[in-house]
């Protein structure tokens, strides 16, 4: 056995491990991630493509829970994020698009290059 070999005296099992493992499934919120890929750069990302990709991420979203059973479609907490890098960067970064507005539309590259940057600087 291998609390033997390992030289420990005493094993505890309990009557019924999956039990605990079982409950916490039960009880645990649900998580699901949609996701769309542009490639290129965020200049050529437009402000009305990113507002229907996100359109239609809420609707895949809400389809789902829907499908499932899920009543609490009101409940629904949407996290809508970008992962950004830089030209020739191995990796990215995922930044938040939570308090996105109507007001962005103007602005709304340069706040997630921002973002981005206050990111990148603290990696």
């Amino acid at each position: 056995m291998l609390a033997r070999q390992a030289g420990i005296p005493r094993v505890v099992i309990p009557p019924a491990p999956g039990n605990v493992n079982a409950f916490g499934a039960l009880i645990a919120d649900s998580r699901y991630n949609f996701q769309r890929q542009f490639s290129g750069t965020l200049e050529d990302l437009s402000w009305d493509d990113l507002q229907q990709a996100l359109k239609e991420l809420s609707a895949e979203a809400e389809e789902t829970i829907a499908a499932e059973g899920g009543s609490h479609a009101s409940t629904l907490t949407l996290e809508p994020s970008m992962d950004v890098r830089y030209v020739g960067q191995g990796f990215e970064l995922t930044v938040s698009l939570r308090d996105r507005t109507i007001s962005d539309t103007s602005n709304w590259r340069a706040k997630v290059k921002r973002l981005f940057d206050e990111l990148h600087q603290t990696q």
